[in-house]
């Protein structure tokens, strides 16, 4: 059984957002705060499939050995359905998830599985800005406006797992980074 999420005021709130993909980007820190983020190569296109099923797990049982790194909260970029994608990316997604959900579950972690477009239009305030690269130039561009990621990052991974970060924070958490805004 998951820890009740509700039972820990919100600056104690301890956030693990991952926009899954073979580059997983990766926002992780308190609600409320400008997380850690970094980039986490699971696989190359080459490599077989499980391999980064393997890898993700492998990431969060290396990242949990520190109490300290235990997260109150695991957000993940849904995992997308049908559409432009094929058969291979979409069994990726699901199951990286999957993966994810799985150690979740032996730590007692809640995980939530959140649609990029509700990110990108509490972020945002629309989830689409044309085609694929503007909408990613948006969400980069607002994250560093917000100094979730620093301002040289060009990194859409690590921006759509801060975003993602930022989404759990105020929704889950109840906490604002509109502080974020002063110079």
């Amino acid at each position: 059984m998951s820890r009740p999420l509700e039972a820990t005021p919100s600056a104690d709130v301890k956030i693990l957002a991952l926009d899954l993909a073979q580059a997983t980007g990766v926002a992780w820190g308190p609600a409320g705060q400008a997380p850690e983020v970094v980039k986490v190569t699971l696989r190359k296109k080459t490599d077989d499939l499980a391999l980064g099923f393997k890898n993700i797990g492998y990431f969060l049982r290396d990242r949990f050995v520190f109490p300290a790194n235990i997260p109150d909260l695991i957000v993940v970029e849904a995992p997308l359905e049908g559409g432009q994608l094929g058969a291979k990316q979409i069994m990726s997604g699901w199951g990286l998830y999957a993966a994810v959900e799985g150690v979740a579950a032996v730590y007692s972690i809640p995980c939530r599985a959140i649609h990029a477009s509700s990110v990108r239009s509490h972020l945002c305030g629309r989830a689409n800005f044309g085609d694929r690269e503007a909408t990613k130039r948006a969400v980069i561009q607002r994250c560093r406006m917000l100094k979730l990621i620093p301002a040289h990052c060009d990194d859409d991974n690590k921006a759509d797992a801060a975003a993602l970060h930022y989404y759990a924070s105020c929704k889950f958490a109840g906490s604002s980074r509109e502080f974020f805004l002063t110079p």
